[in-house]
């Protein structure tokens, strides 16, 4: 491994731990880099399917911490204040369906987009989630003015505010979830690549 120990004693040990771990790579002799011939685009994929499944649970994660803020909120007479009629919500149907859909709503989060800043990627994911449910969901549910109507208004004119801060919880939980695997830092921001050798981050030495 002449030309790996040629970029110097640090760099040297780590493109020669690279060289040792994946045999078929071409190592820099300026920057110790290594360069894979072939499969590097297999390797992303990999990471690509590992960041998609754990949005997925993030969301379903997410989706449980939603449905148990609307619970709440009953009893502790949050419901009451807004000026919102809404019974109490099915526990079982509501739950299945809201981990579906909290799952399918936080795959964005497989996206390098605002991987650092895991709060405001959780407020914008709840308020897009929030604005599909008022103008898309509800009217989609309403039959003949019954229903929640457009923006949820047949149930109170408060029903935007309760749909907003519900989804808030789930975008804010669904969003630690996923920062707090690792994967905002270590997979979602670089695409499962490591900065200083350009390997796939589970390679590292």
């Amino acid at each position: 491994h002449a030309d790996a120990i040629a970029c110097g004693t640090a760099a040297g040990r780590r493109a020669a731990n690279i060289a040792r771990m994946w045999p078929g790579l071409e190592i820099c002799k300026a920057n110790a880099s290594a360069r894979p011939r072939s499969g590097l685009r297999e390797g992303a994929d990999m990471h690509a399917g590992t960041r998609i499944s754990l949005a997925f649970a993030a969301g379903a994660a997410g989706a449980v911490a939603n449905v148990a803020f609307i619970v709440v909120a009953g009893p502790i007479g949050l419901i009451d204040a807004l000026g919102i009629r809404l019974p109490p919500p099915p526990l079982p149907e509501v739950l299945y369906r809201q981990v579906a859909w909290g799952g399918l709503w936080g795959l964005p989060l497989a996206t390098p987009w605002l991987a650092r800043a895991w709060v405001g990627r959780g407020l914008l994911l709840g308020l897009l989630a929030s604005l599909a449910t008022l103008f898309v969901f509800f009217p989609l549910d309403t039959v003949d003015g019954q229903g929640p109507g457009w923006a949820g208004l047949n149930a109170g004119a408060l029903m935007p505010v309760l749909v907003l801060l519900a989804n808030s919880v789930w975008g804010l939980a669904a969003a630690a979830w996923y920062h707090w695997l690792g994967v905002a830092g270590e997979v979602g921001g670089t695409g499962g690549v490591d900065r200083e050798t350009g390997l796939p981050s589970a390679a590292r030495p």
